[in-house]
């Protein structure tokens, strides 16, 4: 009967032994996924930030497309208009010299 007792507790010691065991590797595996998942997380608020950052730049970048390409377009104009009346430009470059020299006349007279 001794021995018959010594294999029962032996046993039940066995599997109190062996559910720890299990026990402590789940406990484990569930640490390691919730590092994990917060891990992932993270990745994930730091890829949202990036595609803000993105975002705006890719914006910003549109804008300065748009302002270059009005530049462009009122360079052609201005080519277009320079070609089809020659000498405008200087005309208008004397008359807005001539009106500076005007004005600065006009109030060096004034006290």
């Amino acid at each position: 009967m001794m021995a018959g007792g010594f294999f029962l507790v032996k046993g039940q010691i066995d599997s109190r032994v062996a559910a720890e065991v299990a026990a402590g590797a789940e406990r484990t595996r569930a640490d390691l996924a919730e590092r994990q998942r917060d891990r992932l997380e993270e990745d994930l608020e730091q890829e949202h930030e990036r595609q803000e950052e993105l975002t705006l730049e890719l914006q910003a970048a549109r804008d300065r497309e748009v302002q270059t390409t009005e530049v462009l377009e009122d360079r052609e104009r201005l080519d277009r208009l320079t070609q089809a009346k020659p000498g405008l430009l200087e005309r208008l470059a004397r008359r807005a010299t001539t009106q500076v020299w005007e004005d600065i006349e006009v109030e060096s007279r004034d006290p």
